[in-house]
């Protein structure tokens, strides 16, 4: 099976020795070769801790699962879940980076028997060079590395984005994550013409972030509108794009916009089985894809997803949407 839509997040150790190293590289050293071993040892004491705390939501019966949030959220109206889930955000996020490393990735893959998964880059925590260096030395067969936009000017002038993004892809990349409220960019900006140019020539897919979410690190928290991208799926058809999330609590867009291209996909991830079970009979189920979004939530999100899609899913469908969909959105 393979997951299309997962993070992981660099340790303390990381974090800290890489803070240090923006004051002094000395310090940085010092720290490596004394501070840095006892550190990864409290690390993995507190995400064992962080891990004890979840298991309500390992059992399903945490108010933090899929389909618990997602029926709070249809009983709310837009204003109060937009506020409410900023508290929710902050008071998840020790838990989300304590709990989510690429080791403890791996370990629910293993766990869940996903074989692959989408590791996707989230700057400024996890950025693009981590991902690919962790993706490929770490376990290039089964984390599949996914840049989001390269360090370039945002002024600057669309070679320079070509550039950017093809570097990235000589580096490892196997596909490119838009996220209108973290990039802050309006979706006709040329890092996106950049991005969907050299997606094209290297024959790499596109992940698209929809929906209404509301976070901290977001520069803006206007819900991400697929139909906004419509010209580039116009220009590239064939650019393969993954509306991720399937547009949240308003998935019928996402299906609307997947009859009329035929190169974009979704993904389950934050999709109640009922959701789901519509979805199928919109769309049909030759472009879903299993979708966790993990670490979010809670550490065992992977089996939380698979468990609302086989409820949702015939044998054959659930086999479609967990391994046939997720090669063919793949190959190159």
């Amino acid at each position: 099976m393979i997951d299309c839509h997962a993070h992981a997040f660099p340790d303390v150790t990381y974090q800290t020795s890489r803070f240090l190293e923006s004051i002094s590289a000395n310090a940085a050293r010092q720290f490596r070769q004394t501070v840095s071993p006892y550190l990864s040892v409290q690390s993995e004491a507190f995400s064992a801790l962080c891990a004890f705390l979840a298991r309500p939501a390992k059992s399903g019966n945490s108010s933090l699962d899929i389909e618990s949030v997602a029926r709070l959220r249809s009983h709310l109206p837009a204003a109060v879940n937009k506020w409410l889930e900023i508290p929710m955000s902050v008071a998840g996020m020790p838990l989300t980076l304590l709990s989510g490393t690429i080791d403890q990735l791996l370990q629910s893959m293993r766990r869940t028997r996903i074989e692959q998964s989408l590791l996707i880059a989230a700057p400024p925590i996890a950025p693009n060079t981590w991902v690919l260096g962790e993706a490929l030395n770490r376990d290039p067969q089964s984390l599949i590395p996914v840049c989001t936009l390269p360090a370039v000017s945002a002024d600057a002038a669309e070679q320079a984005w070509v550039d950017g993004f093809a570097d990235l892809a000589k580096l490892g990349a196997r596909g490119f994550k838009i996220h209108p409220n973290i990039d802050g960019l309006d979706a006709g900006h040329t890092a996106y013409r950049a991005m969907f140019q050299v997606a094209e020539s290297h024959g790499l897919f596109i992940i698209l972030h929809t929906g209404k979410f509301t976070t901290v690190v977001n520069k803006h928290n206007r819900p991400a509108d697929p139909f906004e991208y419509k010209p580039l799926f116009q220009d590239h058809p064939r650019v393969r794009v993954c509306l991720a999330h399937m547009n949240r609590d308003e998935p019928e867009l996402a299906w609307e916009l997947l009859k009329q291209y035929d190169q974009l996909f979704t993904d389950t991830s934050w999709q109640p089985a009922h959701a789901l079970v519509r979805a199928l009979k919109t769309i049909g189920f030759d472009r879903v894809l299993l979708g966790s979004d993990w670490p979010l939530l809670h550490p065992d999100l992977q089996k939380n997803a698979l468990d609302i899609l086989s409820r949702a899913t015939s044998e054959k469908e659930f086999e479609a949407i967990t391994r046939k969909n997720p090669r063919r959105f793949l190959e190159r």
